[in-house]
């Protein structure tokens, strides 16, 4: 109030003055270009293995110009979120996109999902009507990848970002979530299990050995037993603790 009460109090400007003084008041007030902060995305501890057709198929669908929500969908553990980061890591070396990651996990309420976003963009002070406006000052001069992992904690928040890719040209998502989001645009993606042939026990050691599942299988068992080899002796036993774990990484 005390700006206020000095303008009321101080002598009105005349002429020249008076005019220059309303049109400075009257200036349209324009956004501040906003920059994002520094996304660092998490370190994979191990290389990812037989995923060439998924890489393939989603790395097409983000040039720019094509799909801009992919919802990567499937059961847990199942390697959405490894699939994601490898598909984020290639995007933000080759420099075709800036990435924005918000791990969702560990949010589990919808109402909470808009401040994770916001926290990912690097805003803060930022109500969910806002953030649309934000995201769009922030990514006007390039594109940008959002990626925002393990959405079926925060489903009730699927329209926010519905708004966002309507608010925001240049922006591209990417989702992985055990349930579609359901919204307009959207391309599902169903990551299913590691590759494993039908007649996988009758395999030599070596063909075995090239099969994704059973890759999986070897290194992690090296892991704790650095000696291990797969053998046609020990082959047909592997074959079948990855089949009683349907694959799954």
């Amino acid at each position: 109030l005390e700006p206020l009460r000095a303008l009321s109090a101080a002598p009105a400007p005349a002429g020249a003055g008076h005019d220059a003084f309303f049109a400075r008041a009257r200036e349209p007030v324009r956004p501040a270009a906003e920059e994002l902060s520094e996304t660092v995305l998490p370190m994979p501890l191990t290389p990812l293995l037989g995923r060439d057709v998924e890489l393939r198929v989603v790395r097409r669908w983000l040039r720019p110009g094509d799909l801009r929500l992919i919802t990567l969908i499937g059961p847990g553990g199942v390697g959405k979120t490894r699939l994601a980061l490898e598909i984020a890591g290639a995007a933000a070396a080759d420099e075709t996109a800036r990435v924005v990651f918000v791990p969702l996990a560990a949010v589990g309420n919808a109402d909470l999902a808009p401040a994770a976003i916001a926290e990912g963009f690097g805003f803060s002070d930022t109500t969910v009507a806002d953030l649309p406006r934000r995201a769009r000052v922030a990514c006007q001069d390039r594109a940008t990848l959002l990626v925002l992992d393990n959405f079926e904690h925060v489903l009730q928040a699927a329209p926010l970002v519905g708004d966002l890719l309507v608010s925001v040209p240049l922006l591209q998502v990417l989702v992985t979530s055990r349930a579609p989001l359901r919204i307009r645009g959207e391309r599902e993606y169903v990551v299913g299990p590691l590759a494993l042939d039908a007649a996988a026990e009758t395999l030599p050691p070596e063909d075995m050995a090239r099969l994704p599942a059973v890759r999986l299988f070897v290194e992690r068992a090296r892991d704790a037993w650095p000696e291990f080899e797969l053998t046609s002796a020990n082959g047909p036993t592997v074959i079948a603790i990855c089949r009683r774990l349907d694959a799954l990484p």
